[in-house]
C-alpha cells in the first residue's frame, strides 16, 4: 500500500498539478431561461455558440425558447451569474442559430441562410440579413470568418453572379464588405461550397467543404489555408488520398491542428479516425494520441466536437460519446497536451447519465467549450444532467490553478528516458557524469502494480527495455546511490 500511496503521489507531481482539484460544477452559475425546444417537451432546446464579454456576461446563440415568452427565441444574453440580463431586448426571435461573434458595437449571428447583425441592445443593425446583394440569394451562407472591421468572409451555396438570367462565374466562396454587399474586388473561388471557415494565425485562415478539391484551380483536399488577402497558402497539403477529412477542433500556438471525425480513413492504415492531429504542413501527428471508432461507444451519434485548452497545458475534449481510451467517460474528458487522458477527472456519469439519455428521446450532445474568466470553462449544447444533477443546458465548471509542487522540484535527473511516446521500446540511458555504478530499474503502471524490475551493472550506460505487450501511461523508477529518479512514459 505504501508503493501505491507513492506513486500516486508521483503522478500528482509529474502532471504539474500537485496543487490542483478537479473541475466542480459552479453552483453560483444558475440559469433561470428555460432553453426548451417549441413544444416545450421534456426536451432540452440547444445552445451552438457562446460569446462572453468583459463584464463577465455571455451572449448565447442556439436553437431554445423560452416559453410562454418568445421574445429571445434563439438568442439571449445572460449576466455573470446566469440571470437573464435584460437590457439586450431583441425586437423578435430568431430561428436555430449556429454562432454569435461581437465585432466593434455589433453582434453578427450566423445561421445556415445568412448573417444577422444586431446592436449591442438588441436592435438590428443596417439591413439585418446579410448580404444585402439579392444576387447572392441562394439558400445558404457557410460559418463565417468575421474580420474586425466587420466584414467577413464566408462559402455561399454556388450562386451564378451577377444574376442568374446573365451568368458569368458561379460563386462559392466570398467576402461580404461592412455595408452588407458582396466584395467584387474578391477574385478567389473554389470549386464547390465552403461550409466552414476558422482562424489559423494572425494572418491566415482555414476553410472547409466536403467537396472542395480545387482553390483557384490548384488542388487541395477538402481543406485549405489562405492568407487573409485570399492568397492560398500551399505550405499547407492535405494527402489526396485521405477520405472524409473531419473539422478543426483547435489550432494550437505551433500551428498544429487537432480534427475531429466520424471516420477518417488514411491511405495505408486499416483502421478509421475520430479525433487526431495534423502537423503545420497537414501530415499526421503519431505522437498525439488519436482515437479511433473502435474506441469510441457503439451507436450514434457520436465524435469529438471540441477541444479546449486548459491552463495547465493540457485540454478538455467534448462531444457524443460514451469512453475515452477504454475509460467511462460521459460526453467531456481532460486530457493531457498529447490527448492522453488524466484519469483523475470526470468520473461521474459526466453530461447527462445513461439512465437519463434512455429516458428521453434525443440525441446528448456537448456542442463547444470555452474557456471563461478567472479560470472557468463553460460547456454548452443539448443535454439535461451533470453527474445526475439536473441542470440547463450550459453549465459552467471551475478549472484549475496550479504551481509547482516541492516533490516535482526534487525529483533528480541523472538519465534520459526515450522514445517518448513509445511504440514500446524503451531506452534508459544514463548521464556520463553517472557511468561506472550499479543501477536500477521499476515499471509500475497507475494503480501501482509492479509491471517489470531489473538491476544493471555498473558496466552498462544504456539499457533498453521491450514492453511492447502494455499500452497507456506507465511510471518509472530508476535509482542510483539511494537516489530516485521517477517520471511517466507514454506507450502506444
Amino acid at each position: 500500500m505504501e508503493r501505491v500511496a507513492t506513486l500516486m503521489m508521483l503522478l500528482l507531481a509529474l502532471t504539474r498539478v500537485a496543487s490542483a482539484q478537479p473541475f466542480s460544477l459552479d453552483t453560483t452559475f444558475n440559469p433561470t431561461y428555460a432553453f426548451v425546444d417549441a413544444s416545450n417537451k421534456n426536451y432540452t432546446g440547444f445552445i451552438s455558440d457562446l460569446y462572453e464579454e468583459n463584464d463577465g456576461s455571455i451572449m448565447l446563440a442556439g436553437g431554445f425558447t423560452d416559453l410562454p415568452s418568445s421574445d429571445r427565441t434563439s438568442w439571449v444574453r445572460l449576466l455573470d451569474n446566469g440571470q437573464l440580463d435584460y437590457s439586450w431586448n431583441p425586437p423578435s426571435g430568431a430561428n436555430s442559430l449556429g454562432s454569435v461573434q461581437k465585432v466593434g458595437n455589433s453582434y453578427l449571428f450566423w445561421r445556415f441562410s445568412e448573417v444577422i447583425a444586431t446592436t449591442l441592445t438588441g436592435n438590428f443593425s443596417k439591413d439585418y440579413s446579410l448580404p444585402i446583394d439579392s444576387a447572392f440569394n441562394c439558400g445558404s451562407v457557410g460559418s463565417p470568418y468575421v474580420f474586425k472591421d466587420g466584414s467577413f468572409l464566408a462559402g455561399i451555396g454556388g450562386c451564378a453572379y451577377p444574376h442568374p438570367g446573365n451568368v458569368q462565374r458561379v460563386i462559392n466562396f466570398m467576402r461580404v464588405g461592412t455595408d452588407g454587399y458582396v466584395d467584387t474586388s474578391f477574385h478567389h473561388n473554389t470549386n464547390s461550397t465552403v461550409g466552414w471557415t476558422y482562424p489559423y494565425d494572425s494572418t491566415r485562415i482555414l476553410g472547409y467543404g466536403f467537396w472542395v478539391t480545387e482553390y483557384d484551380q490548384y488542388p487541395v483536399n477538402r481543406l485549405f489555408r489562405i492568407f487573409k488577402n485570399g492568397e492560398l497558402d500551399t505550405t499547407l497539403s492535405i494527402h489526396p488520398g485521405i477520405k472524409n477529412l473531419g473539422f478543426v477542433l483547435h489550432v494550437q500556438d505551433d500551428g498544429k491542428m487537432i480534427i475531429g471525425a466520424n471516420q477518417t480513413i488514411f491511405p495505408g492504415r486499416s483502421d478509421t479516425l475520430s479525433l487526431y492531429r495534423l502537423h503545420a504542413d497537414g501530415s499526421f501527428d503519431s505522437t498525439f494520441n488519436y482515437q479511433t471508432n473502435s474506441r469510441m461507444s457503439t451507436g450514434w451519434p457520436r465524435g469529438f466536437s471540441s477541444v479546449c485548452p486548459t491552463t495547465d497545458g493540457g485540454f478538455l475534449i467534448g462531444g457524443s460519446f460514451e469512453q475515452y481510451d477504454g475509460y467511462p467517460r460521459g460526453n467531456v474528458v481532460k486530457t493531457d497536451g498529447d490527448g492522453w487522458i488524466d484519469s483523475r477527472y470526470f468520473n461521474g456519469s459526466g453530461i447527462d447519465s445513461v439512465k437519463q439519455r434512455d429516458a428521453i428521446d434525443f440525441p446528448v450532445s456537448l456542442s463547444n467549450i470555452r474557456k471563461g474568466q478567472n479560470d472557468t470553462y463553460y460547456l454548452f449544447g443539448k443535454f439535461l444532467m451533470f453527474d445526475d444533477q439536473p441542470v440547463k443546458p450550459i453549465i459552467r465548471l471551475l478549472g484549475l490553478s496550479h504551481t509547482v509542487s516541492v516533490e516535482e522540484e526534487a525529483i533528480p535527473n541523472f538519465l534520459t528516458v526515450f522514445p517518448n511516446p513509445s511504440d514500446g521500446q524503451l531506452t534508459f540511458s544514463l548521464n556520463q557524469n553517472r557511468f561506472g555504478r550499479p543501477w536500477e530499474i521499476r515499471l509500475f503502471d497507475l494503480q501501482g502494480r509492479l509491471l517489470d524490475s531489473r538491476e544493471v551493472s555498473s558496466s552498462i550506460s544504456e539499457q533498453s527495455i521491450n514492453l511492447v505487450e502494455y499500452t497507456g501511461i506507465m511510471i518509472y523508477e530508476v535509482e542510483m546511490d539511494q537516489e530516485v529518479q521517477r517520471g511517466r512514459v507514454v506507450l502506444r
